[in-house]
C-alpha cells in the first residue's frame, strides 16, 4: 500500500511538471506570435522606406534610367530641380543617376542641384560647377562616381583650372588624386570668338566681361586693382589659351602653384603669343611665384611673339 501511495504521489507530481510544462510551452508559443507579427511589421516598414528612398522625394522631379542617354532631342535626365546642394546632390547620386549625364541645352540634373538652378550656360557639367562654386564636399560627393574629370565648357574650361584660379588647394588635390590634367588649356581667342559666333543666348562681349570679373573676384586687393586698370580684352587675353599654372601664376595663388608643380604641370608652357607662367608672375609682380618657379627651374630665355622678354 505504502509503494502504491508512493507511486501516486510520483504521478500527481508528474502532472503537476506536465502541466506547468504545457503552460510554459503556451507562452512561448505567444511569444513566437508576437515576435513574428512584429517581424512582418518590421518588414513591412522597411518596404515603405525603400520605396521612399526609390522614388523621387519632391513631386517635379523625374529621374531616368542611367542607361538612356539624352542627346539632343530626347527627354531631360531630370526634368526640373529645385535648390539642394550637398542632400540634393546626394540624394540623386544614391538613385543611380548618371554624373554626366545633360539636358539638351547642355545642363544636367546634377548642375541644377549643385547651383541654384541657372542653367543658361552650355558645358558646365556638375564637377565643373561645383568647383566653381567652391562646394568642395559635393565635389567629394561627386568623384566616388567617376565623373568626366577633364570634362570642358564652351570656353575649354575645366574643373582643375577654375579651381587653380578661385585657389582652392582642396578641391585642385582631390582632381589631381583623380588624375585629372594639369596641362589642359582654355580654348583660343579666335577658338572663343568662332564658338560664340552663333551661340543662342551669350556675345562675345558678355563673354569678356565675365572673364573680367572673374579675375577682380576672390582675390588679392594687389590683383584686383591691376585687372581693375586694364579693358576687358585684356582680361580676354588673359585667360584665353591659359593652363591652370598660367592663371594661378597670374591671380597670384602660390599654394596652387606648388601644388600643380609637384604634380609634374608644364612650367614653361607657352600660350599662342609666347606667354609663359612665368611671364604672367613677373608681370603682375608675385615675387614669391616668381622664387618658386625659378627655383624648379622656369626658363628664363623665352620670348613672346612680340619680342618682349623677362
Amino acid at each position: 500500500m505504502l509503494e502504491i501511495k508512493q507511486s501516486l504521489e510520483e504521478m500527481k507530481e508528474l502532472k503537476l511538471t506536465v502541466d506547468n510544462l504545457g503552460m510554459e510551452h503556451s507562452r512561448v508559443t505567444e511569444n513566437l506570435r508576437e515576435l513574428q507579427t512584429s517581424h512582418n511589421t518590421l518588414q513591412t516598414e522597411h518596404s515603405k522606406v525603400m520605396e521612399i528612398v526609390k522614388d523621387p522625394i519632391p513631386w517635379n522631379i523625374k529621374v531616368r534610367p542611367k542607361e538612356e542617354n539624352c542627346g539632343s532631342g530626347n527627354t531631360p535626365l531630370i526634368d526640373t530641380c529645385y535648390e539642394g546642394y550637398h542632400d540634393m546632390v546626394e540624394w540623386l547620386l544614391h538613385n543611380d543617376v548618371d554624373v554626366d549625364q545633360c539636358k539638351d541645352d547642355g545642363s544636367t540634373g546634377l548642375y541644377m542641384a549643385s547651383t541654384k538652378g541657372h542653367t543658361d550656360i552650355e558645358g558646365f557639367t556638375p564637377l565643373i560647377r561645383s568647383c566653381i562654386s567652391n562646394h568642395t564636399s559635393i565635389v567629394q560627393l561627386l568623384m566616388k562616381h567617376k565623373p568626366d574629370i577633364n570634362a570642358q565648357t564652351f570656353d575649354g574650361g575645366n574643373a582643375l583650372y577654375f579651381s587653380a584660379r578661385n585657389g582652392n588647394v582642396e578641391i585642385m588635390q582631390l582632381l589631381l588624386e583623380n588624375n585629372a590634367d594639369c596641362n589642359i588649356c582654355i580654348l583660343s581667342k579666335q577658338s572663343i570668338t568662332d564658338t560664340l559666333t552663333n551661340h543662342p543666348s551669350k556675345t562675345l562681349d558678355k563673354a569678356k566681361q565675365e572673364l573680367f570679373d572673374s579675375l577682380v573676384k576672390n582675390t588679392s586687393s594687389h590683383v584686383t586693382d591691376y585687372v581693375k586698370k586694364k579693358s576687358v580684352d585684356y582680361a580676354f587675353d588673359v585667360v584665353a589659351g591659359s593652363s591652370p599654372l598660367h592663371i594661378a601664376c597670374f591671380m597670384g595663388r602660390t599654394d596652387v602653384v606648388r601644388c600643380l608643380l609637384d604634380h609634374n604641370a608644364d612650367i614653361n608652357m607657352t600660350k599662342e603669343d609666347g606667354t609663359t607662367p612665368l611671364f604672367y608672375a613677373c608681370e603682375v609682380g608675385h615675387e614669391n611665384i616668381v622664387r618658386l618657379l625659378l627655383d624648379k627651374g622656369a626658363d628664363t630665355q623665352i620670348c613672346r611673339l612680340d619680342g618682349k622678354s623677362l
